[in-house]
């Protein structure tokens, strides 16, 4: 009987498969010693839990609409649906310290941190890792973010020079990489580190939905996309200024300050530390 089971982003294994392949190669399997465990095994283990779990939470898709998590999407991320399950199911707490060795953009850490328990995130895409970074910065002063909000501008005039790869069309169409680089001027002349972190994540996020690029279901370029010469500013003023980070941190904030109620009252530690491994 074929094993269908859905997984991530819409695809299949098929135990049938697995059968053919074992019956295929009866012969090397038949020296196996009898301690070894097929790998259908697992698969038929799997099968018994996989009703449990919504596809969904093995994909990016309900982080796109979480505070914090949905800062910068991430095509080959997994749900915090998906983590805070497994915290319930292993009975994790604050004891316990989490270790996620291909943190991405940093679904476990944020998740973990927001549950008060420790974390070890290791990232070695740079990008990946100064958007984990950021991420679990929650020491952001909000009067500080208003006001650089309030004075933030776009220059007139380009100053700043892309990479030599970027200056064909292939990447950007020449108006759009132009308003690009001017949010990244005016990100530049921000005084304030974690301010500027906060709008450089912002700014990485919106990048391939101004480029001739698709995200699904692999990354590529697309022939007929067509991207408007403000999209950058548009895209930019909707995810950093109104609405995902500003509101993003006034929800983390609330979160924090009823935490540490909640801490101050029954006398206990909170500080989720969330570390980082370089």
């Amino acid at each position: 009987m074929k094993t269908e089971l859905r997984h991530g982003r819409q695809l299949y294994l098929l135990g049938d498969e697995i059968d053919r392949f074992y019956a295929s190669n009866s012969d090397i399997y038949a020296q196996t010693p009898s301690s070894f465990v097929k790998p259908e095994y697992y698969l038929r283990q799997f099968s018994t839990k996989v009703n449990f779990l919504d596809w969904r939470d093995v994909t990016f898709a309900y982080n796109a609409s979480e505070p914090i998590h949905r800062w910068s999407p991430y095509v080959e991320g997994f749900s915090s649906s998906l983590i805070r399950r497994l915290i319930n199911e292993l009975s994790i707490d604050t004891r316990h310290l989490l270790l996620d060795p291909f943190s991405g953009c940093g679904t476990l850490n944020v998740t973990a941190k927001l549950a008060n328990i420790n974390s070890i995130g290791v990232e070695m895409n740079p990008l990946m890792f100064f958007i984990l970074k950021t991420k679990l910065n929650w020491d952001i002063d909000l009067g500080q973010f208003i006001s650089v909000r309030k004075n933030f501008s776009l220059e007139s005039d380009v100053k700043l020079q892309p990479p030599s790869f970027l200056l064909s069309d292939r990447q950007f169409r020449k108006p759009v990489l132009d308003n690009l680089l001017r949010i990244n001027q005016a990100i530049q002349k921000i005084d304030h580190s974690d301010i500027a972190a906060l709008l450089k994540g912002a700014f990485a996020s919106i990048l391939m939905d101004c480029s001739n690029l698709k995200r699904s279901p692999s990354i590529g370029y697309v022939s007929r996309k067509y991207v408007a010469d403000d999209a950058p500013i548009q895209l930019f003023t909707k995810k950093a200024i109104y609405y995902g980070l500003l509101h993003s941190l006034n929800e983390t904030m609330e979160f924090v300050r009823k935490a540490r109620a909640t801490v101050d009252s029954s006398g206990e530690a909170l500080e989720g530390a969330g570390f980082l491994g370089e």
